[in-house]
């Protein structure tokens, strides 16, 4: 039985949680997302190109997730996606990849001012353009997928809560991902033959 990409990421972040986390209290960091065992979608391509293009925010705090989302990108799209051969080349381009966190106060004055139930909220806004060339040069219409996603995470929390609400924000926004580069791939006509027939059930 085929497993599901996100139940793979959290089978892999757990057990990279297990292996390095000595002291939950502490609030050691939360595992990285690699995608090195997921099982790919090969499509009829000869090569793939990973272009990362955004140009990140003064005020960006991609740095505070345990993955930065650009980086989980490219690596989601070094392993998830697999060339088998033939002429044309896979563009995967990231145009965005930014993350704002802002401090959300609480209702009631009295509260505001004694700081009581502080959040940060991270909102994450991402752009990834799909899209295939040929050895002349010629591309195929491009497939703009945008991605909006944000959590609230109350300062109330342990160290260890809040890298656990981060890396399941983290995990959703991939999966989210998924699906839409999926659907793309596929409806697009770009699966090999004989390969991925099934959609995965995530």
């Amino acid at each position: 039985m085929r497993q599901s990409f996100l139940c793979m990421c959290s089978i892999l972040a757990l057990a990279a949680a297990a292996g390095c986390t000595t002291n939950v209290s502490g609030g050691e960091a939360a595992p990285k997302m690699s995608f090195n065992y997921v099982e790919p979608l090969t499509l009829n391509v000869g090569s793939k190109v990973i272009d990362d293009r955004h140009m990140p925010a003064a005020n960006d705090a991609s740095d505070d997730l345990p993955t930065p989302p650009s980086l989980a990108l490219r690596r989601y799209a070094e392993n998830r996606l697999k060339s088998l051969g033939g002429t044309d080349t896979l563009y995967f381009v990231i145009e965005e990849a930014n993350v704002t966190k802002v401090i959300e106060k609480p209702d009631g004055k009295v509260m505001q001012w004694v700081g009581v139930n502080d959040s940060d909220k991270y909102s994450m806004s991402v752009v990834v353009r799909l899209y295939m060339q040929d050895a002349n040069g010629s591309q195929s219409n491009h497939s703009l997928l945008n991605f909006n996603r944000s959590v609230t995470i109350p300062h109330h929390y342990s160290l260890a809560e809040k890298e656990l609400e981060k890396l399941k924000f983290m995990e959703n926004f991939m999966k989210d991902v998924d699906d839409a580069v999926e659907n793309t791939v596929r409806t697009r006509g770009w699966i090999a033959n004989g390969y991925n027939t099934t959609p995965v059930q995530l």
